[in-house]
């Protein structure tokens, strides 16, 4: 199994210098059938753009996502600055927001449906279990309450144990950092932890360094205006201002003094001792991908290793996925 997970790509979904969507669909799709991969795609947040100046009915970073067929997303603080603005992007989405410890204020129930998801591939249960781990501040009208992650994890662990009976279990959690190393040496029966960033690169790839400061065109943006936007500029121009306004110029001086994008893997294999290991891995670039490895045995399946992939620089170096664009230009 590749279970691929991005963030923070929020105003960058195609004709980037660096990593955008469009260039992590097309990764994706070049994936060889015949590697035996069943391919995840999941977000730790910060994707939607909901922290950028769009206006429009429809969130395009969710529309790029529904063609790329994610699994799963977690919310981070990017996604709750503008709840309004959240709710009309989850409401298009067709795939589930996994967030176990972000409910309805009077029931407690999870604000946006299951915390978890189960995924079965070639008999395996996999249970996939996340939640957000950063700062919120609640106002007396919010519709959701942000409760204490640690609590929310091992409640919803127990549940999945109880009830769903999993041969693998993976959490994600987003906007961590390393007070929190108490909550992941406390969990029970997790193969793998995924930690997302509350940023990347010190925040030297936000499209346009401000997300304050958008695009012209992004900022006056509708959908109603999209025949008017297709007469008046080419598509490349429409994709680059949609998706990630003015940006950097490329040029190798800057490339020299920027930082450098994130590449190489690391080799994870099962220890000889009964115990099963849990491994904690911190996401701190925009992509990357973890391929798992089992061995089926009469009844259950045995966890042989792992690969963690830092993909940035791979994926920078690739062409769009050209349809992607074309769905953003024509579509939206």
């Amino acid at each position: 199994m590749k279970l691929i997970l991005t963030q923070h790509l929020g105003g960058k979904l195609g004709m980037s210098e660096d990593v955008s969507l469009s260039k992590v669909s097309r990764y994706a799709t070049t994936i060889n059938a015949d590697d035996n991969f069943h391919v995840l795609l999941g977000d730790l947040g910060g994707t939607l753009g909901i922290d950028q100046e769009l206006r429009g009915r429809r969130n395009p970073a969710v529309t790029a996502m529904n063609y790329m067929g994610y699994n799963f997303a977690v919310l981070n603080h990017r996604d709750l600055s503008n709840i309004s603005k959240l709710r009309r992007a989850v409401g298009f989405s067709r795939y589930p927001f996994l967030n176990c410890n972000i409910g309805h204020p009077n029931t407690k129930e999870p604000f946006f449906g299951e915390p978890y998801e189960m995924i079965e591939i070639n008999g395996m249960r996999l249970a996939y279990v996340s939640g957000y781990a950063g700062p919120f501040d609640a106002e007396d009208d919010d519709l959701f309450e942000v409760a204490d992650i640690a609590e929310a994890l091992r409640r919803t662990l127990r549940y999945i144990y109880d009830n769903k009976d999993p041969d693998y279990v993976i959490v994600a959690v987003s906007d961590w950092d390393e007070t929190m190393q108490n909550v992941v040496d406390e969990l029970e029966g997790v193969g793998i932890v995924i930690t997302g960033a509350s940023e990347v690169y010190g925040g030297a790839f936000n499209p346009g360094g401000d997300a304050e400061v958008p695009s012209d065109l992004a900022a006056n943006f509708s959908a109603e205006a999209s025949e008017d936007l297709a007469a008046a500029i080419s598509p490349q121009q429409f994709v680059r201002n949609i998706g990630g306004g003015r940006g950097r110029p490329h040029t190798d001086k800057a490339e020299e003094s920027g930082p450098r994008l994130l590449s190489g893997k690391e080799n994870y294999a099962a220890g000889d001792s009964a115990s099963i290991s849990m491994y904690h891995h911190h996401h701190e670039g925009f992509v990357m991908s973890i391929d798992l490895r089992f061995k089926r045995r009469t009844t259950t399946f045995e966890y042989l290793g792992h690969t963690i992939s830092y993909l940035d620089h791979e994926i920078s170096e690739l062409t769009d996925d050209i349809h992607l664009n074309d769905l953003i230009y024509y579509h939206l």
